[in-house]
């Protein structure tokens, strides 16, 4: 698998090597497989420098990784909902990155820039895709769409984040959370 890090260096590296997810700027390949890592390293970050409760860290890494998922598969490969490409998101998410790299298309990247202080974290997901019309989301409460499998990311996200921003495009989400415990 081939990471590359802020730095420009590139390696043959497993999804979970640390060194990838070091400092406050990631530059990721838009491939599945390193999202459990990428959320492993921020939990571990707000671990070590906050006094986030397990809870806060638990729900903080769900919606970085919702984050994640929509920026690499929406974003960077262009898929659609599940139910439309006929797969869960992740497995079509693999196939597709699989496509585009046989056929020698240039690689997407996903920028991720972390902020993390005593009494909260920001988090900022940028993907290189066209963006959506976030402002159009249909609710998923609605009786059309309660029965859906997708489009409840953003609505997890939000609930367990304090604030949550797309920029003007919808190719870039900020997701920000107030520590309970700080001063």
């Amino acid at each position: 698998m081939n990471i590359e890090h802020e730095s420009g260096a590139r390696a043959e590296e497993g999804p979970k090597e640390s060194k990838w997810f070091e400092g406050d700027v990631w530059r990721l390949p838009s491939e599945v497989g390193l999202i459990d890592g990428a959320e492993a390293a921020l939990k571990k970050r707000l671990e070590k420098e906050t006094a986030a409760t397990e809870d806060e860290i638990f729900k903080i890494g769900m919606a970085f990784r919702e984050a994640l998922v929509n920026a690499i598969a929406h974003g960077n490969l262009g898929l659609a909902s599940p139910e439309e490409e006929g797969a869960t998101l992740i497995a079509a998410a693999e196939k597709k990155h699989g496509e585009l790299a046989a056929a020698g298309m240039a690689e997407k990247y996903v920028i991720v820039h972390i902020a993390i202080s005593p009494a909260e974290v920001r988090m900022t997901v940028k993907d290189e895709g066209e963006g959506f019309s976030w402002r159009k989301l249909p609710d998923p409460g609605d009786p059309e769409h309660v029965l859906r499998t997708s489009g409840r990311g953003i609505v997890i996200t939000r609930n367990f984040m304090d604030s949550v921003e797309f920029n003007e495009s919808g190719n870039e989400i900020t997701l920000m959370k107030r520590f309970s415990t700080a001063s």
